[in-house]
Formats: C-alpha cells, structure tokens, sequence
C-alpha cells in the first residue's frame, strides 16, 4: 500500500519509490539538493517513474558511528 496523498501534500503512485541513505554527515544544503535532483532525475530518465515518487531519506550519521567489522570503532576518536 502506498500513500495516495501524504506529507506536504505530494501525491504518489503505486510505482513510488524509497530511498534511505546513511552517510557521514557534513554536506550543505545546497550539495544535499543537488543530490536529491540527480537521484530523483536520474530514475525518471531510466525508469519513467515520476520524480514525485521518489522518496528520499538520508541518515546522516558521525564518523564514529560506523563500525567496519570485527568489535572495532575505527573512527573512533583518539
């Protein structure tokens, strides 16, 4: 089941589409909507599925949030 009509009013599609993303945190504003167009953009012009239903979440999250296997924090802080 999709929403038909959801959060500020956008309305999708049976074809919408989440993204959620984790990354490190630190880009601008700027970078994080030039991101949100080419992914948004880039699905339409492969798929045809419309840019309004493409819904994307990033998880920005510190360095030390990562573990890279093993029991280690290897960005953990010195």
């Amino acid at each position: 089941m999709y929403p038909a009509v959801a959060y500020m009013g956008m309305t999708y599609t049976a074809k919408i589409v989440f993204i959620q993303i984790t990354r490190k945190a630190g880009r601008t504003v700027e970078v994080k909507k030039a991101f949100y167009k080419a992914i948004a953009d880039g699905i339409h012009e492969k798929t045809g599925i419309r840019k309004e239903d493409v819904w994307i979440n990033l998880a920005d999250v510190n360095r030390e949030d990562w573990s890279f296997g093993g029991d280690e924090m290897q960005y953990a802080p010195k």
